[in-house]
C-alpha cells in the first residue's frame, strides 16, 4: 500500500506560527517585566542620572596694593539640558526663549564661528580668534570638519573609497577652504542639522502621539492648523514618525506642500538661534550630553521671568556660576590677559588635564595664561537626576569646587593708568599734527607705543603699558564678543585700512604695495607693521632700535677699556676729560655715510656733552677704535652685561625674567649677524651672483626633478652651515661634492673647478660682510642691527642706575591662597655684574641730567622744569630707511632714564612707533614718575604739572590720581 501524503492546510500553518510567536513574545515579556523588571527599572533611572561639573571661581588678580584687577561675579545663565523627550519641544521652546531675551535686552550666547552681519555687503563671515592667517586656516578646517562639511567635500570631489590617502586628504582640505562662510552655514543648516519649517512640523507631528494637548497648541500657533478636527486626526493616523521624505504618508506630504513649509523661512535671528543651539547639541552628543549654555550673564529680572515660564520650556533651566570680570576694562590688558574657549588645536592637551572642552575657559594671554594652573581652581560636581523634560528633579550628591589662588602683581594701578593715559595723549597729539609735529617727520601713524617702569632695587615691574589694548571683558564668557568687536579685533578690512592710511599719510602707493597678498594663504597682510595690533604686547614683544639711548653704553665700553683715539684731532687714551672734535661727517672710511644729526658742529666735546647733545661723531669714533683695539664684538660684550642681548655662543636662557611671553633682542655681533641673515639675505645674494656671472641657477624650481631638488636643498643646507660657523672649506669638501653632482646632473660640468672656486669666493665675501666696520659704527649710536624690547631698555637703564648690577625683573609679587595667605613670593636675582668706575659713572650721569635740563639737552618744551625730583635721561630717534619713509613710516621715538638721578629708585623706558624723536615722548615719563612718587610729592604740596600744547586729556587724569 502506498504511503499517503500528510495534508496540512495553509490556515493550520498560520495558526501554528501565531501560537509559537505569541509564546515567544509572552516569555520575553515575562522575563523583562517580572524576572528582570527591577534591573531594567534601575537602568532606566540611571539613564536620567548625570554628573554635572560645578566650575571653580578663578583666583583674583591684584595690583601690588591689593586693588582687584580681575575678579569674579556671580552670573545668571540660561542652560538647556538635552533629553529625548525635549527634542520634540525644541522649536517652540527656543522660540519662546528668544522672545523673552529680546524683550529684556538680552543676547543669545553666540560663539558659533560663522557670524551674520546684515549691515555688511557679504553678511556671512568666519570669525576665528586670531589675526594669524595660517592659524585661521587651521581653525577653519577644524570648524568645517567638526560640523560635517568633510562629507560634502568628499562628495564634491567624487571620492569613492575610504580611508582617504594623504593626497586625498590634502585635496579635501583644499576643497573645504573653498567653501564660503555662506555656503558652509547653509550646508550645516540644511544638510547636517535639518533646520527648517518642515522639520519643525514633523517634530510636532511626533509630539502629537505623546503630548496631544501641547501639539494642538503648537499646530494652531505656528501652522494655523486645527489639530482637533476629524480630517486632521485622519491624516495623523497614517503618520509613522519618520523624518525621511518618502517614508511618511502622502497625506503628510500633501499637508506640508499645502502649508508651503518647504519654502517657508524662519526669522533670521531665530533661525540662527536654532542653528547655534542644534550645532552645540550635536557636538555635545560626543561628550555625554552636558548642559548647553543658551545665554550668559543675564539680568536677575530676566532669570526670574524665565523661571516663571520653565513649565512651558522643557529642557531650559537657570544656572548660577562665576564669570570673570575686569573692573578697569582695558587697563594693563596685555599684562593681565584674557580668557578664551579651548580651541580644537589644543583640546586633547586640556582634556588630559581634566578640562571640560566644550564649556571651560582658559587663560589665553598674559598672567591669565602664564598662571592658569594657579588661577583655575578645582572643579566641583553634582550628581543629579533629570525627568523626561530635561529638568533636574533631585540632587543625589555634590562636591564643592575649590577656589583658585590669587595672583598679586608688582604693578601699581595708578602708575599703569598714568602710563597708558599719557601715552595715548602723546600719540593723539602726534596723529593730529602729522608733519607739523616734529621736524617735518610725519607722525600721523603714531598709533602704537609702550612704557615700562621698574624698581631698580627689587626688579619689580611697576608699570608695563602697551597700546593699543583690548577689553578682556569681551572674552570673559561665551557670546560676549559682538560681531563688531570680533571684526575690529580679528578681521582686518584691508581695503578700508588702505584708504584710511594713504589719505592720512598723504602717500602714493597701491594697496598691493602697502598690504600685499601672501602667496601661501592668499590673504593680505601687513609686512611693515603699519596697523596697530591690540593683542600684541609692544612692551615685551616688539623689537625696536634703541637709537641714541644706546650711547651711554658705548661710552662706558670705550672709557672702561681705555682705548687710544688717534683720529682725527686727538691722540691718547680716552678719559672722561678727553674731547673729540665734532667734524659732523665721520670720514675715516671713504664712502661711508656716517654723519651727525646736527647741521652745525658742536666743536670739541667730552663724554658728558656728547651724551647731553647726542653727538653721533663722538660715538662713531669711540665705537670704531674700540673694535679696532679690543675686538670686533667688544661693544656687544658690554651690552650683554646690561641685558641688551646675550652671547650667541653660550646656551643661555635669554630672558629678562618676566613671567609672561617676551622676545629678547640682540646687540650687533658678527655671529648673530650671520645667524640672522644667512638664509634670508646672504645665500640669496650668492645665488643671484652665481646666476649672473656663471649662468648656474642654484634656486630650487618647480620643474626640477626630485633628485635635483634634493641636491640643491642639501647644498643650501651645507652652505648655510659653513657661513654661520665661519667654516668655509679650504679644500674640496661637501660643497664641492654637491656642486659637482648638480653640475653633472644638469650637464654643465664645463669649467667645474672655476665655478666651484667662484662659489667659495662668494661664501667668503658674505662672511666678511658680517664683519664690516660700518655695522659697529651703526651699533655704537643704537642703529643697524641693535634691536631690543622696551622692557630690555628699562632693564638696561636699571642696570646703569645700579652701577653695573643687572637684576632679573618680575611682574608677580605673591601667589596667595583664597584666604590671602602667601603661598609663594617672587624676588629678583642678580644675573650679571660689571664694574663701572665712579668717574665714568659720574660723567655719564651728568650728561644724562643735562639731556633733561641742559641748554643743549634733547628733551624739549621744558617737560621736567619745576619737577622737584631730578631725572637722568636719554632720548633716542631710531631712524628708518628712505624706503620705509616712502611707505609712511618714520623713526621710533625713544626715551629712557632713571630717578631720582642722584639716588636712583626706578628706571623707565618709553617707545612710540612713528613718533620721530625721543624728546617729545618725555611727558609720558613725567606722568609715570608723578604717579609713582605721588605720596612724597603730595607731602611737598606738589600739584601735577599742566603740560603746555596738550589739551585736558593729558592733564585731567593726574588730578584724578592725586585727589584720591
Amino acid at each position: 500500500m502506498k504511503n499517503r501524503k500528510l495534508h496540512v492546510s495553509r490556515i493550520t500553518v498560520l495558526l501554528i506560527f501565531m501560537l509559537v510567536a505569541s509564546s515567544t513574545i509572552f516569555s520575553k515579556l515575562l522575563e523583562l517585566q517580572v524576572m528582570k523588571g527591577e534591573e531594567y527599572r534601575e537602568r532606566s533611572d540611571t539613564g536620567s542620572v548625570r554628573t554635572l561639573n560645578v566650575p571653580a571661581p578663578r583666583g583674583k588678580i591684584l595690583d601690588r596694593n591689593n586693588l582687584v584687577l580681575a575678579d569674579n561675579v556671580i552670573s545668571y545663565s540660561i542652560i538647556y539640558n538635552q533629553a529625548a523627550e525635549t527634542e520634540l519641544y525644541f522649536y517652540p521652546t527656543i522660540d519662546k526663549l528668544m522672545n523673552i531675551l529680546s524683550e529684556n535686552g538680552e543676547k543669545l550666547k553666540d560663539d558659533f564661528q560663522i557670524k551674520y552681519d546684515e549691515k555688511s555687503q557679504d553678511p556671512y563671515v568666519f570669525i576665528f580668534p586670531t589675526s594669524d592667517e595660517t592659524s585661521k586656516r587651521n581653525l577653519e578646517l577644524i570648524f568645517k570638519k567638526d560640523n560635517g562639511m568633510e562629507q560634502k567635500a568628499i562628495a564634491d570631489l567624487d571620492i569613492k573609497k575610504t580611508p582617504l590617502t594623504e593626497d586625498q586628504k590634502k585635496s579635501v582640505d583644499q576643497k573645504l577652504l573653498e567653501y564660503s562662510a555662506k555656503e558652509t552655514y547653509e550646508y550645516i543648516r540644511d544638510e547636517i542639522l535639518h533646520i527648517s519649517y518642515e522639520s519643525f512640523f514633523l517634530d510636532i507631528c511626533n509630539l502629537y502621539k505623546s503630548d496631544r494637548e501641547k501639539s494642538f497648541e503648537y499646530f494652531m500657533k505656528y501652522f494655523n492648523i486645527n489639530a482637533n478636527s476629524e480630517e486632521f486626526k485622519k491624516i495623523m493616523s497614517g503618520y509613522n514618525g519618520s523624518y525621511k521624505e518618502g517614508e511618511y504618508s502622502e497625506d503628510i506630504k500633501a499637508l506640508i506642500e499645502s502649508l508651503g513649509l518647504k519654502n517657508k523661512k524662519f526669522d533670521k535671528e531665530k533661525e540662527r538661534a536654532f542653528v547655534i543651539i542644534k550645532a552645540a547639541m550635536r557636538l555635545q552628543m560626543f561628550s555625554g550630553f552636558s548642559p548647553i549654555v543658551l545665554s550668559n550673564d543675564v539680568k536677575e529680572v530676566t532669570s526670574t521671568i524665565v523661571n516663571q515660564k520653565l513649565f512651558d520650556m522643557p529642557g531650559v533651566e537657570i544656572d548660577k556660576k562665576p564669570v570673570r570680570s575686569y573692573p578697569f576694562g582695558t587697563l594693563a590688558s596685555n599684562v593681565i590677559g584674557h580668557l578664551s574657549s579651548i580651541d580644537a588645536l589644543n583640546s586633547e592637551r586640556y582634556k588630559l588635564k581634566g578640562y571640560e572642552i566644550s564649556k571651560d575657559y582658559i587663560g589665553a594671554l598674559g598672567i591669565e595664561k602664564a598662571f592658569e594652573d594657579d588661577l583655575r581652581g578645582d572643579i566641583g560636581g553634582r550628581v543629579v537626576k533629570f525627568n523626561e523634560y530635561g529638568r533636574v528633579v533631585s540632587n543625589l550628591g555634590s562636591m564643592a569646587p575649590l577656589l583658585g589662588n590669587d595672583i598679586q602683581l608688582t604693578i601699581n594701578k595708578d602708575v599703569e593708568y598714568a602710563a597708558e593715559k599719557s601715552l595715548q595723549a602723546v600719540m593723539n597729539r602726534m596723529q593730529k599734527h602729522g608733519f607739523a609735529f616734529y621736524d617735518n617727520a610725519n607722525t600721523g601713524n603714531a598709533t602704537r607705543g609702550a612704557a615700562v617702569l621698574i624698581n631698580i632695587k627689587t626688579g619689580e615691574i611697576i608699570a608695563c603699558a602697551s597700546l593699543p589694548g583690548f577689553d578682556p571683558n569681551d572674552f570673559a564668557a561665551p557670546g560676549k564678543l559682538t560681531i563688531d568687536k570680533a571684526n575690529e579685533y580679528f578681521n582686518v578690512d584691508y581695503e578700508k585700512a588702505y584708504k584710511d592710511f594713504v589719505k592720512k599719510m598723504g602717500i602714493v602707493k597701491s594697496i598691493d604695495d602697502i598690504f600685499p597678498i601672501d602667496e601661501e594663504t592668499g590673504a593680505r597682510y601687513d609686512p611693515r607693521d603699519i596697523l596697530p595690533k591690540p593683542f600684541f604686547n609692544y612692551a615685551t614683544m616688539t623689537l625696536t632700535p634703541p637709537g641714541s639711548t644706546f650711547k651711554p653704553l658705548t661710552a662706558i665700553a670705550g672709557l672702561s677699556e681705555g682705548i687710544d683715539i688717534t683720529y682725527p684731532n686727538f691722540r691718547g687714551p680716552l678719559t672722561v676729560h678727553s674731547t673729540i672734535y665734532d667734524a659732523l661727517q665721520y670720514t675715516r672710511y671713504p664712502g661711508g655715510q656716517f654723519r651727525d644729526w646736527n647741521s652745525a658742529s658742536f666743536g670739541e666735546v667730552n663724554v658728558t656733552h656728547a651724551i647731553e647733545s647726542s653727538i653721533n661723531y663722538y660715538f662713531f669714533a669711540v665705537g670704531d677704535f674700540l673694535q679696532e683695539q679690543r675686538g670686533f664684538n667688544k661693544l656687544a660684550e658690554y651690552a650683554w652685561k646690561f641685558g641688551l642681548g646675550s652671547d650667541p655662543t653660550k646656551n643661555e636662557n635669554n630672558s629678562t625674567g618676566i613671567e609672561i611671553e617676551e622676545y629678547f633682542g640682540q646687540t650687533y655681533n658678527d655671529i648673530s649677524y650671520r645667524n640672522r641673515h644667512t638664509n634670508g639675505t646672504l645665500i640669496p645674494k650668492i645665488y643671484d651672483q652665481m646666476l649672473l656671472d656663471t649662468n648656474i641657477d642654484l634656486h630650487v624650481k618647480d620643474e626640477d626633478s626630485n633628485e635635483i631638488k634634493k641636491i640643491k636643498e642639501d647644498l643650501r643646507g651645507e652652505m648655510a652651515y659653513q657661513i654661520k660657523n665661519d667654516l668655509v672649506e679650504t679644500e674640496r669638501g661637501k660643497i664641492y661634492d654637491l656642486f659637482r653632482d648638480l653640475c653633472m646632473k644638469n650637464n654643465i660640468s664645463e669649467n667645474l673647478d672655476y665655478n666651484y672656486n667662484y662659489l667659495i669666493n662668494q661664501l667668503e665675501l658674505k662672511i666678511s660682510e658680517s664683519r664690516l666696520v660700518g655695522h659697529v659704527l651703526n651699533a655704537s649710536i643704537g642703529q643697524g642691527e641693535n634691536m631690543y624690547t622696551p622692557l630690555q631698555l628699562a632693564v638696561y637703564m636699571a642696570t646703569l642706575a645700579n652701577k653695573g648690577e643687572r637684576k632679573s625683573v618680575h611682574l608677580v609679587k605673591n601667589i596667595l591662597d583664597p584666604n590671602g595667605k602667601i603661598i609663594e613670593s617672587f624676588s629678583s636675582e642678580t644675573l650679571s655684574t660689571i664694574e663701572i668706575k665712579p668717574e665714568i659713572y659720574d660723567a655719564i650721569l651728568e650728561g644724562m641730567k643735562e639731556v633733561n635740563y641742559g641748554e643743549d639737552g634733547t628733551v624739549s618744551e621744558g617737560v621736567f622744569d619745576d619737577f622737584p625730583i631730578k631725572i637722568a635721561g636719554k632720548t633716542g630717534s631710531a631712524t628708518v630707511s628712505d624706503t620705509e619713509e616712502s611707505f609712511g613710516r618714520t623713526g621710533f621715538a625713544v626715551y629712557t632714564g632713571f630717578a631720582p638721578a642722584d639716588d636712583p629708585e626706578v628706571a623707565i623706558s618709553v617707545v612710540i612707533f612713528d613718533g620721530a624723536h625721543g624728546g617729545v615722548v618725555a611727558p609720558v615719563a613725567l606722568r609715570m614718575l608723578e604717579a609713582y612718587f605721588k605720596d612724597e610729592l603730595k607731602a611737598q604740596n606738589y600739584i601735577p604739572k599742566k603740560l603746555q600744547n596738550y589739551d585736558d586729556e593729558m592733564n585731567s587724569f593726574m588730578n584724578e590720581i592725586y585727589n584720591k
